[in-house]
């Protein structure tokens, strides 16, 4: 049974390399069977129990080996950061957290490999070493440009300063410090890697794995699937050339990098420098003409919805007045036609008294005609005063649209509770629980009838009556918080008033238990 850790910084895709060998059939580590922890916890559990481990010394022929690989300013940079502590100290934890790396290795023992990657392992590696002489492990590591990257798309360009950029790149370069001093003293048991490449040329990964593991994978690597880069920010020979510049100035962080290619098995390969003048000067007038006219059909789109907006507010306003001269115009037509009707009313009635006229001359006025003829009077002037009624509607109805609508008011509940007599009788009453309530309640009354008078509008208000709700002011009146802060703003008014006061609101609390 083989078991591979897989180890690097945060921006290091070391969970690519782990997708990858997954892909070829690498299992994936199962949670342990006793305490049902992941490989992640348990190290994160061991790694904060454990102490720091006294740093043991490399062979004579190890520290030979690597100083043969070392330039002078290298050497002196392996120096100089060896005189500071490091923040990835490998830990040592006591022998009873044993039990559970133990129960993850039997959680795991019908899989004949297996794996699991994790950043922050990087403090333990000795710890696993040299719990499980069967563990090999995958360090991987990535260029110091990655680190600026990453904090473009994690921090305001604003909140980017010196100081957290030295902050990343010293934790870039102790991470991968620690690396290296692991690297060195279990060469035969390691395989150091760069992120990147390991993406470009996955099968060489998976060869020198399967190598160092001693086992074929179980699928072959033909199919390997397409990974990218963890940054998300575009690639660009102007943001290449400028986070060049930037660590231009970090001698260390450049000579650690080189020192990680030199003893890398699989390091990163040269590409082509890019970045001339001539072409970020390119890149930068094409990108800026690409956001003058963005910036362009923003405008043109803005503007098209403003002209949008405002049409369809016309055309609705437009409706609206279409209805509302369809309605009066119905309205007139109706009056009309009455008027017309009465007017010809008028007409044969006159007909009927003019020929009733001539029946009473003919008749020499006879009783009967004359009775007739009062009554075609009397309907006469019933008519004329109909008439005279329809007209004045007609009237009214042609100048309504001219006459401004009397406001409606709501909100007479409202009013009678902002009103200095419910506020106090309020403060009364939510004061009136406990002995400590009652203790403060003056101090609560006077602060309620300060805010009142700052609160206080100076706007005229409309009467109470004058409110479509005012029966729920009258409502409002019953409550004990009206009725007891009412008293108290007359028992207020004269200082004989206020002798009595007491008595009369112990009447009106008595007075509303009752009802």
């Amino acid at each position: 049974m083989s078991k591979v850790l897989i180890v690097g910084h945060q921006y290091s895709n070391y969970q690519k390399l782990e997708e990858i060998l997954n892909f070829c059939g690498m299992a994936k580590a199962l949670p342990s069977k006793a305490y049902s922890m992941t490989p992640q916890d348990i190290n994160i559990k061991i790694g904060s129990v454990a102490i720091s481990a006294p740093q043991e010394a490399l062979s004579t022929r190890q520290q030979r080996s690597a100083a043969s690989r070392l330039s002078k300013n290298q050497k002196t940079l392996v120096v100089r950061h060896a005189q500071s502590e490091s923040s990835y100290v490998q830990k040592k934890p006591k022998k009873i957290w044993d039990s559970l790396a133990f129960d993850l290795i039997m959680a795991n023992d019908e899989q004949s490999l297996w794996g699991w990657a994790d950043s922050n392992a990087i403090s333990l590696l000795e710890y696993w070493a040299n719990f499980d002489e069967d563990m090999v492990f995958v360090l991987t590591y990535d260029k110091p440009d990655v680190i600026l990257k990453h904090l473009l798309n994690d921090v305001e360009v604003q909140q980017l300063e010196q100081s957290v950029i030295d902050e990343k790149t010293k934790d870039w370069f102790e991470y991968n410090q620690a690396l290296i001093n692991f690297y060195q003293k279990n060469k035969n048991r390691c395989l150091l890697v760069n992120g990147e490449q390991v993406l470009d040329s996955a099968k060489d990964y998976v060869h020198s794995v399967a190598k160092i593991t001693q086992i074929e994978f179980s699928s072959g690597s033909e199919e390997l699937p397409t990974l990218q880069d963890d940054v998300s920010l575009a690639d660009s020979l102007t943001l290449d050339f400028l986070i060049r510049e930037v660590l231009a100035s970090s001698d260390d962080i450049h000579q650690m990098f080189n020192r990680l290619q030199n003893l890398a098995d699989i390091p990163l390969v040269s590409r082509a420098q890019i970045g001339s003048t001539l072409d970020l000067l390119k890149e930068t007038a094409s990108k800026q003409k690409k956001l003058l006219q963005m910036d362009a059909e923003q405008e043109i789109q803005s503007k098209l919805m403003v002209n949008r907006q405002e049409n369809s507010l016309m055309i609705e306003q437009l409706h609206q007045t279409q209805a509302e001269l369809e309605k009066y115009y119905l309205e007139n037509k109706k009056s009309s036609d009455l008027l017309r009707q009465e007017q010809e009313k008028v007409k044969s009635l006159e007909k009927q008294l003019t020929n009733k006229q001539e029946l009473l001359n003919a008749n020499q006025f006879s009783l009967q005609i004359k009775q007739e003829n009062d009554l075609l009077i009397k309907q006469l002037h019933q008519t004329q005063e109909e008439l005279e009624r329809y007209y004045l509607e007609n009237q009214r109805l042609k100048s309504q649209k001219q006459e401004p609508a009397k406001p409606v008011y709501y909100g007479a509940a409202d009013r009678v509770k902002e009103d200095l007599p419910y506020r106090l009788g309020a403060t009364m009453v939510s004061h009136s629980k406990s002995a400590k309530d009652l203790a403060v309640l003056p101090l609560a009354l006077a602060k309620e009838y300060r805010e009142f008078q700052k609160h206080k509008p100076s706007d005229e208000l409309p009467a109470i009556e004058d409110y479509q709700d005012a029966h729920e002011a009258e409502k409002v009146k019953k409550h004990l918080s009206y009725r007891l802060g009412k008293t108290l703003v007359e028992g207020l008014k004269s200082p004989k008033s206020a002798i009595d006061l007491p008595v009369r609101l112990g009447k009106e609390i008595v007075g509303f238990n009752k009802k």
